[in-house]
Formats: structure tokens, C-alpha cells, sequence
């Protein structure tokens, strides 16, 4: 699964995949964006932006391992685990969506 099969689904098909609405998803994308811009440090993650917040919001709708979302994404289970706490502190520290 990937952000550039993902946004082609109708609004609704999208928030039952996702669980939020693509409007949603596109202002946690503006704030991650925006915080990513500050801090341009160590290597480049393999998966966009797009995807990172993707694999974030799939693991938490599906409740899946670290391994199985790692294995979706074709990255080691510690790469999805670091992406998936950086998303987080980002999202948390925007003070946008609680």
C-alpha cells in the first residue's frame, strides 16, 4: 500500500481505509511538511512523507505489529518503529489533532 494508489479513492473509500478524511490527511501532511523543513538531518527515509503518515495511520486503525507494517513497506521493523514515533511527536507537538 502506498500514498499513490491511496488518493485516487473516493473520500469515503479513503476514510475507511485511512480513518480520517483526505482533507485531514492532507493538513497533518502541511504540518509535517512544515516541521520536516526545519530539521533536514541524517539519511532520507526511503518512504515519502505521503507514505510515512500512511504507515503511521495504518498502524494505528489496524493494530498490527511493527513486523507487518514493516513488511508492507518493504523496510526493516526498527525503520517503521522510528518513523512511526517521529510522526508521532510531530503530530503531537503541532498541537493540531489531539
Amino acid at each position: 500500500m502506498n500514498y499513490s494508489k491511496v488518493k485516487t479513492l473516493p473520500s469515503q473509500q479513503f476514510k475507511r481505509l485511512v480513518g480520517i478524511q483526505p482533507s485531514t490527511f492532507a493538513e497533518m501532511l502541511e504540518v509535517l511538511s512544515a516541521a520536516q523543513s526545519d530539521s533536514r538531518r541524517g539519511r532520507p527515509s526511503i518512504l515519502s512523507l505521503e507514505d510515512q503518515l500512511l504507515m503511521t495511520l495504518s498502524y494505528w486503525r489496524e493494530y498490527r505489529t511493527l513486523f507487518h507494517v514493516a513488511m508492507t513497506y518493504g523496510i526493516h521493523e526498527s525503520s517503521a518503529s522510528r518513523i512511526i514515533q517521529k510522526i508521532e511527536n510531530l503530530l503531537i507537538k503541532s498541537d493540531k489533532f489531539h
